[in-house]
């Protein structure tokens, strides 16, 4: 479930990265449902099996995600603390589309996320993503597809995202 909650949040930081004066979606509470299948090798896999990740199995997350205010542009601004270790490229940024390669690397290990997110309409979007990461204990490859519809302008108790990004 911890990669598919991730797989979830990759999504919904792409649909951020755009980063314009203006979000090409409507602000507010969304809920993002994605789906994802995970294959690793080596002691990545042992580790994922014995924690009761199923390999080569879909799995299904659902998570609300509040997108307000200037915390939309945040979430994504520096990526967290790693932002250095991480670049971007075949950046292609449109009103309907936003779509990356973005390659990181952490020590020993590295990690590559092919990520297109499609703006359906201001209150509708849907994307793929395609993560491998590698490092001593082996790989794991991750495909995935989500879809995002807006729920309410009023978040309730759910923080915005980026709201801890400082």
């Amino acid at each position: 479930m911890r990669v598919a909650r991730i797989v979830c949040v990759l999504f919904s930081s792409a649909a951020f990265a755009l980063q314009p004066t203006t979000a090409p979606f409507t602000l507010g509470l969304w809920e993002f449902t994605s789906t994802s299948t995970m294959k690793a090798t080596g002691k990545m896999a042992d580790a994922m099996s014995h924690s009761g990740q199923a390999m080569g199995t879909p799995t299904t997350q659902t998570m609300k995600l509040c997108m307000a205010g200037e915390t939309w542009q945040k979430a994504l601004s520096g990526m967290g603390a790693r932002a250095d270790a991480c670049t971007r490229s075949n950046v292609v940024a449109t009103g309907q589309k936003y779509s990356l390669t973005l390659s990181c690397n952490h020590g020993s290990s590295t990690i590559s996320v092919d990520s297109a997110t499609f703006f359906d309409s201001p209150v509708q979007m849907h994307g793929t993503i395609h993560l491998v990461s590698n490092s001593a204990n082996g790989q794991m490859v991750t495909d995935g597809t989500s879809t995002a519809k807006f729920l309410s302008s009023d978040c309730g108790d759910v923080k915005p995202l980026g709201s801890a990004i400082h």
